[in-house]
């Protein structure tokens, strides 16, 4: 069952990076260099989810034969939350998110669960934000723990176009990627 779960891991993390390669072929001016450059260097930007991209397990492919998938362009393994409050926002020394989740839960903390998605807020353990001169994008990274007590493990991507991908992995349910837009928390529309 575990390498079941690997084998699929790799398989959307391999999705996702060809995404994240022909996202990187779209041009950038320098003014969205220097605003990304800004954003980052202040610690103020909001990461807004439009896709997540669970592990395609069997659960979740029962969800989506079952028609509970949002509509649209939603696929088990590519899910369109567009228009939702989903986002990650980092400002001055915390991290705030609302994002939803699907997925297998492995773990319940509190029965019954009063929200099913992925909640943080509060200062970062080991928040980490590099530029990858290769690559030319800033890679970030840290641990966090919410309310109930869940571990969550997040690493992303910032692109220069704008464009984000950042995975979420958890000490009580199975990861999940979600892929947005970075914005300035102060003219998000």
């Amino acid at each position: 069952m575990k390498t079941k779960n690997n084998v699929l891991l790799i398989a959307v993390v391999l999705a996702l990076l060809s995404i994240a390669c022909a996202s990187k072929k779209a041009t950038t001016s320098p003014e969205q260099l220097a605003k990304l450059q800004e954003m980052v260097d202040s610690h103020a930007f909001r990461l807004e989810a439009q896709w997540a991209n669970p592990l395609a397990t069997q659960t979740v492919n029962a969800i989506a034969v079952s028609g509970l998938l949002p509509l649209g362009r939603s696929t088990p393994n590519r899910i369109d939350i567009f228009g939702t409050a989903s986002y990650i926002e980092f400002k001055n020394d915390s991290v705030f998110a609302i994002l939803p989740y699907y997925g297998e839960r492995q773990f319940i903390r509190k029965y019954p669960p009063t929200d099913a998605g992925i909640q943080f807020k509060g200062v970062p353990r080991d928040l980490e934000i590099a530029f990858d001169e290769k690559k030319r994008q800033y890679n970030f990274n840290f641990d966090i723990e919410s309310d109930t007590g869940e571990g969550f493990t997040v690493n992303g991507i910032l692109f220069q176009n704008m464009n984000t991908t950042f995975y979420i992995n958890s000490s009580d349910r199975l990861s999940i990627a979600y892929s947005g837009l970075i914005k300035d928390p102060i003219d998000r529309e």
